[in-house]
């Protein structure tokens, strides 16, 4: 088995499991309801989308 077929292997089993996001997600829709968990849900993807796009920007 080459290299890059054992990376592409590896990313795809992690790129699966839960991370400590889907953590809080699941604690605030279980103790506060579906709307705070969706709440918490897009906060996170906000916060993911700004430190995805400031390494692209160029400095000032």
């Amino acid at each position: 088995m080459r290299l890059e077929e054992c990376a592409v292997g590896v990313l795809a089993v992690l790129t699966m499991l839960p991370g400590p996001d889907m953590a809080v997600v699941t604690r605030r829709a279980a103790t506060s309801g579906c709307q705070d968990g969706l709440r918490t849900a897009g906060e996170i993807t906000a916060g993911l989308l700004v430190w995805s796009v400031l390494p692209a920007s160029p400095p000032s």
